[in-house]
């Protein structure tokens, strides 16, 4: 069912990321026939299959921007994909059991999917409005329906204009200009970044798959 899925990962141009890059391509990313790559306008790597787009390389608006216009390139690039993934470099896909978790939804209405988190930045001026809202975590990856993935990008100059951080600002967005709410699914983790891939990980192996169906 992987025709269904359509997947982009945002990364960036420094050398952990690559690595990442590299260990996601080694792995995972071969099981799904729609899967991309995207980073800054600075620091596109063919020889890692990584496409650049005009968007700044920093962890506030580049990355807004990055996932963004990476989702618009997403819908052109997997025109018969039900939902749009977008992961990050660091986010392991397992394609079968993803697949299996989003039979339980609709395609055809307005699906937000990931996992639930809350912002409690509430000290920090740019988490204002964001604070204490439900939003997907990005790094477990973010689920969109096809539907509203489109709706969305309808608003993609506001959403570019006033998007200071991908996951919180995206899941705020979503509440409160489309009214819709994030749909938890039991396999989806937020874990902690990786400090350096390959002290984490081997470059040709992944995680165990999780067991079908999930608890």
């Amino acid at each position: 069912m992987d025709h269904e899925v359509g997947v982009y990962v945002v990364t960036s141009g420094l050398e952990e990321y690559r690595a990442r890059v590299l260990h996601a391509r080694q792995t995972w990313a071969p099981r799904f026939s729609e899967v991309f790559f995207v980073s800054g306008e600075s620091t596109g790597n063919a020889s890692l299959g990584i496409e650049a787009l005009p968007c700044s390389d920093d962890e506030e608006r580049g990355v807004c921007c990055k996932t963004i216009l990476g989702l618009e390139l997403a819908l052109s690039r997997f025109p018969h994909a039900s939902w749009l993934v977008r992961a990050v470099d660091d986010t392991v896909v397992f394609r079968d059991q993803l697949a299996h978790e989003l039979r339980v939804f609709d395609p055809r209405q307005h699906i937000y999917v990931g996992a639930p988190s809350v912002t409690l930045l509430c000290h920090i001026a740019k988490f204002a409005n964001q604070c204490g809202d439900l939003h997907a975590g990005g790094g477990g990856g973010v689920v969109l329906s096809r539907p509203l993935a489109e709706d969305l990008l309808l608003h993609k100059q506001l959403l570019l204009d006033t998007c200071l951080h991908d996951d919180a600002f995206l899941g705020h967005f979503l509440r409160y200009v489309l009214d819709v709410h994030v749909h938890a699914l039991p396999g989806v983790l937020q874990e902690p970044r990786f400090r350096q891939a390959s002290a984490h990980v081997r470059a040709d192996v992944l995680p165990p798959d999780c067991v079908l169906p999930f608890p």
